[in-house]
């Protein structure tokens, strides 16, 4: 008798340990799905709170306005600084939602307008330039900020954005 109940403990042991870590594997995976969400929020928050969106085709057609009219007054377009994210897209970006990108680029410029169009260009991120090439669905969404504070904007945007794993790479 005492060798059943001992092989009956054993077994209840064996199924609450078994119990406990499947309770635990849910919980964890509940709460990675829960951090994933509350990263995609603040990101789409990011995002969608840049000072100025635009595709990357406004952003040209601006630009050659503004130059053209540029060349008389000494001032080019944008000339500000600041930190600008540069995301390529599958798709249209639909109802302002600028959190699904595919790829994207953090820069920082004094003169952001000059930057933006030498990415563009050739002349800056070879990636994007052969996204702008291939005529990718790529918008432009700028962070005005003062001259001292461009490093660490930029570094704060890399990494919310995984920029580092995308066209920011080392």
């Amino acid at each position: 008798m005492d060798k059943v109940r001992g092989a009956m403990r054993g077994a209840a042991d064996a199924a609450a340990e078994k119990g406990r870590a499947v309770g635990d594997s849910v919980k964890e995976s509940v709460e990675a799905r829960e951090r994933e969400n509350a990263r995609k929020a603040a990101r789409r928050a990011l995002l969608d709170g840049a000072g100025n969106q635009m595709p990357v085709e406004q952003f040209i057609q601006n630009w050659e306005i503004q130059n053209g009219a540029a060349a008389q007054s000494g001032e080019s377009y944008m000339a500000f600084s600041g930190c600008y994210v540069i995301a390529t897209y599958a798709h249209a970006v639909k109802k302002g939602d600028f959190s699904k990108f595919r790829d994207l680029y953090v820069g920082k410029s004094e003169s952001v307008g000059a930057s933006i169009h030498n990415d563009l260009t050739g002349k800056g991120n070879v990636d994007v330039y052969a996204d702008a090439k291939y005529k990718q669905h790529m918008y432009i969404l700028i962070y005005p900020c003062a001259p001292d504070k461009l490093d660490e904007l930029e570094a704060s945007l890399i990494t919310a954005l995984d920029a580092d794993q995308s066209y920011n790479k080392a």
